[in-house]
């Protein structure tokens, strides 16, 4: 589910149900939202790892009119915000690690194995699981190739060996 709140002084309720409504199995919620995190709603609902993902956009976000002339910017900064249910997240994650652990492969080789198992994710989906299990000493680099997914050269990627995936 994606959503694009009203961003008057409700926008903390509408945080609070989208991260609420990510908590139902089977559930991804998408948020683009304005960088405000002095607020209490981005430290109850987003911070501490409630989030599985915060982007924060560089620059401000433009708007046009109906025509798709340029209008004014915004006059704050923007982030989107991405909240798995546990079951996604976890299994996604899981998922990837069992693919990598007897096999280095590239991000799109990844998603698209998990998607010939009928899960929907992408490249970019996998990515940010990627770079949080090399933090936590699960996965690593193990150099480049050319991908069999899309016939350019990327990193490939394996479990690290005794991280207990």
């Amino acid at each position: 589910m994606f959503c694009n709140p009203p961003y008057g002084r409700a926008i903390g309720e509408w945080v609070q149900k989208g991260y609420e409504e990510s908590r139902k199995p089977g559930t991804v919620v998408v948020m683009l939202i304005p960088a405000r995190t002095d607020t209490a709603y981005f430290h109850d609902f987003i911070f501490h790892g409630k989030a599985d993902e915060v982007r924060f956009l560089r620059g401000r976000l433009k708007f046009t009119d109906e025509d798709g002339n340029a209008k004014d910017a915004a006059p704050f900064p923007s982030a989107v915000i991405v909240w798995r249910s546990p079951d996604m997240s976890k299994g996604v994650k899981d998922m990837v690690l069992e693919l990598i652990k007897d096999e280095a492969l590239t991000a799109n080789e990844i998603a698209a194995a998990l998607s010939d198992k009928g899960q929907r994710v992408s490249r970019s989906d996998v990515g940010p699981i990627l770079t949080k299990a090399q933090a936590a000493g699960k996965a690593m680099n193990a150099g480049k190739r050319v991908c069999r997914v899309t016939g350019r050269s990327a990193i490939v990627w394996r479990a690290q060996k005794g991280a207990g995936t």
